[in-house]
C-alpha cells in the first residue's frame, strides 16, 4: 500500500511526508494481528502483551512522523514494540516480579523482526493478487465468511445452498488460493 502521493499525507516542517490518521489507522490495523503476536512471544501473557501493543500503538502514533513513507511499515512497528518490551521488562525487574523469557531471547527475537515481517509482507501481497483473481462468487462467499463474520449456515441461506456445499466451496477456494500464493511466492523468489 503506497501513500506517498496522497494528498491528505502531511508534510513537516522539512518537507517530509507524514502519515494521516486514516493512513496509519489503515498501516496499523493491517499489521494489527502479527504486531500483537509479536509482542506475545516476547512477553509470554495475553495480559502483559495487550498493556505493550497499546504502549506500543501509542508510541507509534505519536512517531509517525518519523515512519518513513513507502517503506516497510510491519518491520518499523515490531522494533517500536521491541524497545517497548525491553521497557516492560525493565521495569518488571524493578517490581520484583518473574520474568518468563531471558534477555537473551527477547534480544534474539527483536534482531530476527525484519527477517519475521519480510515473508508477512510478501504472502498478504500475493493473496491480494490472488484475490483479484477469483470471481465474483468466489469472493463473495469470501465476504461473507471472513469479513462479515457469517455462519456457514447463515451463508448457505444467503446463497440458498446447502450447508454442504458451502463448504466445499470455502475448501475449493481456500486451496486455490493456497496454491496461487505459493506459485507467486515461488514466481517472486526466482526473479
Amino acid at each position: 500500500m503506497s501513500f506517498a502521493r496522497s494528498s491528505t499525507t502531511r508534510k513537516t516542517s522539512t518537507g517530509e511526508a507524514v502519515l494521516s490518521q486514516e493512513q496509519f489507522t489503515s498501516l496499523l490495523s493491517e499489521h494489527s494481528a502479527s504486531l500483537r503476536a509479536y509482542i506475545l512471544a516476547m512477553v509470554g501473557n495475553r495480559t502483559d502483551a495487550d498493556d505493550v501493543y497499546q504502549a506500543t500503538t501509542l508510541q507509534l502514533w505519536q512517531q509517525r512522523d518519523r515512519f518513513e513513507i513507502d517503506t516497510n511499515f510491519g518491520a518499523w512497528a515490531a522494533k517500536v514494540a521491541y524497545y517497548n518490551v525491553l521497557t516492560f521488562r525493565k521495569r518488571r525487574l524493578r517490581e520484583r516480579r518473574k520474568l518468563t523469557f531471558s534477555s537473551d531471547f527477547v534480544d534474539m527475537v527483536g534482531a530476527r523482526s525484519e527477517a519475521f515481517w519480510q515473508p508477512i509482507d510478501a504472502r498478504r501481497q500475493a493473496l491480494e493478487q490472488c484475490l483479484e483473481q477469483l470471481d465474483p462468487r468466489q469472493r463473495q462467499l469470501l465476504h461473507l465468511r471472513y469479513t462479515q463474520s457469517a455462519s456457514v449456515d447463515r451463508i448457505a441461506t444467503v446463497l440458498d445452498r446447502s450447508v454442504r456445499a458451502v463448504y466445499k466451496a470455502l475448501s475449493r477456494v481456500r486451496i486455490a488460493l493456497s496454491h496461487c500464493i505459493e506459485r507467486r511466492l515461488r514466481q517472486e523468489a526466482s526473479q
